[in-house]
């Protein structure tokens, strides 16, 4: 039913959120102890290497 599909929109959307979510919290920690380590620069990633889902920017970030 269509109200089924809502739900399972909402349960993926959820997911993905939850997804993003953490991976931004692992992003965090990854710099976080990248400058412990006194290692400034990031390394630069290829297109190839960008997933879909990184490229939808979590507004709460710059």
């Amino acid at each position: 039913t269509r109200e089924n599909t809502i739900n399972g929109r909402r349960r993926m959307s959820n997911k993905l959120n939850s997804a993003l979510s953490e991976n931004n919290s692992l992003k965090e920690e990854n710099l976080s102890l990248r400058m412990q380590l006194g290692i400034s620069a990031l390394p630069s990633r290829t297109p190839d290497q960008t997933s879909e889902v990184e490229i939808i920017k979590d507004p709460a970030r710059k």
